[in-house]
């Protein structure tokens, strides 16, 4: 580390002067006279054993138990990768000499590095806990030292002594063993800084800044499905607690009326983020608002799709990273009892199906080992209903689709993060105008408003205008394939140089990945195994003429794809692009009877969704075909095997019109009007075609499936759903006049209230408003007897 950071001060470049050589041959390059060469060796020895004294003790507690010669084997790794890191001038002011983002760079650029440690996974924790601490005292030092001046450095560097004095007081920055509030301190910090980034998902990896979690974090609404019976004095206290139960609200209003809360939401709706969020605003006390009790509390972040088919983390092991072995014997669990704690379990889906009842045990034992603790868990809905944790006494919400004023708001502090890119596909002066350009062409184009309403999806549509003046993608599929050509092939092309893997090359590895994954009901996987899987794929590429290691060294380094969460784990940058490509796979290896077999799963559906996408015209008939026999030999999966072949029909193409034919009657007869709110996602899953099997009116329909019908057609978002809604609007029950409420925000406001809301009951005259943009055409609305304005904490009015 001494050396690099000399090398480095020397303005010495690895590849030409650095690489082979030892200290003593750097300092005799750039100090001839002995004397100046002793000056120079004796400061830097001295910086040398302070940095030992302050590092060896910790290294020491977490080699505890390690064979002598595994312990060599990590520390010798983590020389090699200082030694070749670039840690240029260039690249330490790169990063703002930030230890955080040094690590990470560097773990970036050299991602199998780790496999030098050797295959004991303490080994791997202690190369990666050694290389941080390494990061954090070279970022100071570095700080702290003066400019290299030629003839007067050996002058300068004599100033080097009084640095070193320093460098306890800079080391003792690291976290240390300590008790108590000391030990609670340095958790917190670790925790804010190394959460509190948020790539932009839909630059490629270069292009990708890191920006402020903290401050680019858009507040959601969720939506409430508990039952309610319409009763006037209900109605009166919907408006009371604002839009407790059936309407919409902001996450963090619904997040601070329970302590148990499982929040569920589509694939990119934002689940992780939010649950990051909190995590970095509880360790700085940032919370305001309702939430603001919530300051104080210490948040443990469990990931349980790293536990797949591992024992479930003991409170002890909620400490993550390079702390995990300084916390005080004990500190966890004390933090669990006193209800000090915000325990956030984050994917439920991504836990193998056979698994999940463990994780619902799990938590279980948690909520009756610790009830005063606070607990967030989330899921996709297919995984984990409602009712899941209900016995839990947990209340569940769902993340709602962005509205108008939020995909704008969105938009906005997309590009203005993306100005702080290093690089761009387009110059830096030109945000402006494609931000407008993105902007006319969501107003313009309902399909691709509507697609704008996941914020992953959103942030992919920010990115491609970007490089793209042409008219964006119209649907999911071309969506995703545009937006994994960008990532494959401009990596590359960006820095101008010729990559060993062609994009159909990097696709072919990916989809083979992908589909191992999914066949496997994984999320991730350690990065052995991504080595064994190459070199299975590798024999039957003629053109590729790497190893396994090299390939996997630039999927992960260079893909855009891939990514290394923790060391020797490997999974895919979000896991709609798994879905996508082993849907590919799927059908390019004709697995039709795979994806049959499994659909009664719900961690497939996506999957089978876009592989009808990707099916020629005789896979694709084969697929919906056994789907739907499937559905009539199975009754125990009837319901959802027809649900998912009704949601197939977003992404196909072209169809045998007499299957569309029997489909189109099955979905009428079997599965129209929906029975709940919790069928309306994959009835509005087939897009604006929906509307043409929903009645006209709600006569005869329970309020259940009155309400989840009018879900269903606003869920749209197309200009023809306002037709249908008019058709609703005079049914005065409570749930759904509160669905045409809710419903205004994500339509011309003006439209809707003059041909939907204008002659409505709404709730005994009443509505309440959450928009700015909505008040000037409350004129409209003739039976309006009272508004009830509720502020809106997430800046989007």
């Amino acid at each position: 580390m001494v050396k690099q950071l000399a090398a480095s001060w020397f303005r010495e470049r690895k590849a030409d002067s650095r690489r082979g050589r030892d200290l003593t041959s750097l300092i005799r390059a750039r100090f001839p006279l002995p004397r100046d060469e002793r000056d120079v060796l004796s400061a830097l020895w001295q910086v040398e054993d302070q940095v030992t004294a302050k590092l060896a003790p910790a290294c020491a507690r977490l080699a505890h138990g390690l064979p002598e010669n595994e312990v060599t084997a990590a520390l010798d790794a983590v020389t090699d990768t200082l030694a070749d890191a670039d840690l240029s001038d260039e690249a330490l002011v790169g990063v703002d000499l930030d230890p955080v983002a040094l690590y990470q760079e560097i773990r970036r650029g050299q991602p199998l590095a780790v496999r030098r440690a050797g295959p004991e996974p303490r080994a791997a924790e202690l190369y990666d806990a050694a290389l941080r601490r390494a990061c954090v005292a070279l970022a100071h030092l570095a700080r702290e030292l003066p400019e290299f001046q030629g003839v007067s450095a050996v002058a300068s560097l004599r100033r080097l002594t009084s640095i070193s004095s320093k460098l306890d007081v800079l080391l003792d920055r690291l976290p240390a063993p300590a008790a108590g509030e000391r030990f609670r301190d340095d958790y917190l910090a670790f925790v804010a800084s190394t959460l509190d980034r948020l790539d932009l998902l839909g630059l490629s990896m270069r292009n990708r800044p890191r920006l402020a979690l903290s401050m680019a974090y858009l507040s959601l609404s969720v939506n409430s499905e508990e039952r309610r019976r319409a009763r006037t004095d209900l109605i009166k206290d919907w408006f009371a607690t604002a839009r407790r139960d059936h309407g919409t609200t902001r996450v963090e209003r619904a997040l601070s009326a329970s302590s148990r809360v499982l929040v569920l939401g589509d694939a990119g709706s934002g689940k992780t983020t939010l649950l990051h969020w909190i995590a970095v605003t509880a360790a700085r006390s940032g919370f305001s608002g309702e939430l603001v009790r919530w300051n104080g509390r210490v948040p443990f972040l469990v990931t349980l799709a790293r536990f797949p088919n591992a024992t479930l983390p003991a409170p002890e092991d909620f400490v993550f990273d390079l702390l995990a072995a300084e916390q005080p014997e004990g500190w966890v669990r004390e933090r669990l009892r006193t209800g000090d704690a915000l325990v956030l379990a984050d994917g439920v889906d991504e836990v193998p199906p056979t698994r999940r009842r463990v994780v619902r045990e799990w938590l279980r034992e948690l909520c009756s080992a610790y009830p005063e603790a606070t607990y967030v868990v989330t899921s996709r809905p297919a995984a984990a209903d409602r009712l899941w944790l209900a016995d839990e006494d947990f209340s569940s919400v769902t993340l709602d689709r962005m509205s108008s004023p939020d995909i704008q708001v969105f938009v906005d502090r997309w590009h203005a993060a993306a100005a702080d890119a290093r690089s761009l596909p387009c110059d830096i002066s030109e945000l402006p105008a494609a931000k407008e350009r993105l902007r006319r062409q969501l107003s313009a184009r309902p399909h691709l408003r509507m697609l704008a309403t996941n914020p992953l999806l959103c942030a992919m549509l920010c990115a491609l205008n970007l490089e793209r003046t042409a008219e964006l993608p119209r649907n999911r599929i071309d969506l995703y394939r545009k937006a994994l050509d960008m990532l494959l092939h401009l990596r590359d092309s960006e820095r101008g140089i010729d990559s060993p893997l062609d994009t159909a090359e990097k696709t072919a590895l990916l989809r083979d990945l992908a589909w191992r994954l999914t066949t496997g009901n994984r999320a991730e996987m350690a990065t052995s195994t991504m080595l064994e899987y190459l070199g299975h794929k590798l024999p039957g590429m003629p053109n590729v003429d790497l190893d396994a290691d090299e390939v996997a060294g630039l999927l992960l380094a260079r893909s855009g794809v891939l990514r290394e969460p923790t060391p020797g784990r490997v999974d895919f940058v979000h896991r709609t692009f798994q879905e996508f490509l082993a849907a590919e796979e799927a059908m390019e290896d004709h697995q039709v009877h795979t994806l049959v077999a499994n659909a009664h799963r719900d961690s497939w559906w996506e999957t089978i969704v876009m592989a009808c996408g990707h099916a020629k015209r005789p896979q694709l008939r084969e697929l919906l075909s056994e789907l739907l026999e499937r559905a009539e030999r199975e009754p125990r999966y009837a319901r959802r095997l027809r649900l998912l072949t009704a949601a197939c029909l977003e992404t196909v193409t072209e169809i045998d019109p007499v299957l569309l034919a029997g489909i189109e009657t099955m979905i009428r007869t079997k599965l129209v009007p929906p029975r709940s709110l919790r069928e309306t996602r994959s009835l509005s899953g087939i897009g604006h075609r929906v509307l043409r099997y929903l009645p006209p009116n709600l006569t005869g329909l329970s309020e259940n499936a009155a309400q989840a019908t009018v879900r269903t057609a606003w869920q749209t978002g197309d200009a023809e759903a306002i037709v249908r809604l008019a058709g609703y609007a005079r049914d005065p029950r409570v749930g759904v006049q509160t669905e045409l409420i809710t419903a205004w925000d994500y339509f011309d406001p003006e439209t809707y209230a003059i041909e939907v809301l204008a002659d409505a009951p709404l709730l005994e005259g009443w509505v309440s408003v959450w928009s700015a943009r909505l008040i000037p055409h409350l004129r409209h609305l003739r039976n309006l007897a009272g508004v009830m304005l509720a502020a809106d904490e997430s800046g989007t009015d």
